[in-house]
């Protein structure tokens, strides 16, 4: 079956790729590469992988331009006059408790935010890749990125700084 639209979805054809090369003496990745083709279908696949890439990093980057924010919302801010006076003083015990900690202390939550979403990234990557094995690529890309939508919004809403650091690991 030739290729003439530049490439065809998995699956599609009869032909394998051992089919393809089998002509081919010692055949390399470029070799496959040059006989299979690149079509709509990889341009597709490329461009949404892409997106979801970009979404990750995109939340890394809103995650370090609300960090001022979250020091000053929790009062973990070094200088809280900078934080403004329109901001309510939070009541509960957690952070009455930390706001009059040592700056090393207000120093180590304020990177629990990162830290916690550098940690879900990694505790993500490995679930996630045992359960695409099992249920395939296309629903586990599907069910990542509905799970990155959620903890995006959840986090813009939670209620204190604990609930905030588990919706920052499931991002």
């Amino acid at each position: 079956m030739p290729l003439t639209d530049g490439g065809s979805a998995p699956g599609e054809g009869s032909e394998t790729m051992v089919g393809l090369l089998e002509n081919v003496k010692d055949p390399t990745l470029d070799d496959a590469m040059r006989k299979v083709g690149f079509g709509r279908f990889h341009y597709k696949i490329l461009a949404l992988c892409g997106l979801g890439w970009m979404a990750d990093n995109m939340a890394f980057i809103a995650l370090s331009f609300a960090a001022p924010s979250i020091a000053c919302e929790y009062e973990f801010a070094d200088n809280m006059t900078e934080c403004g006076s329109d901001l309510s003083p939070n009541s509960s015990t957690f952070e009455q408790t930390f706001n009059q900690s040592s700056p090393v202390v207000k120093s180590l939550l304020r990177g629990f935010v990162p830290s916690f979403f550098a940690l879900g990234l990694t505790i993500g990557a490995a679930v996630w890749g045992a359960v695409s094995d099992r249920v395939g690529r296309r629903r586990s890309f599907t069910l990542t990125l509905l799970f990155s939508c959620l903890g995006m919004l959840l986090s813009a809403v939670m209620p204190n700084y604990f609930a905030l650091l588990f919706t920052v690991t499931i991002l």
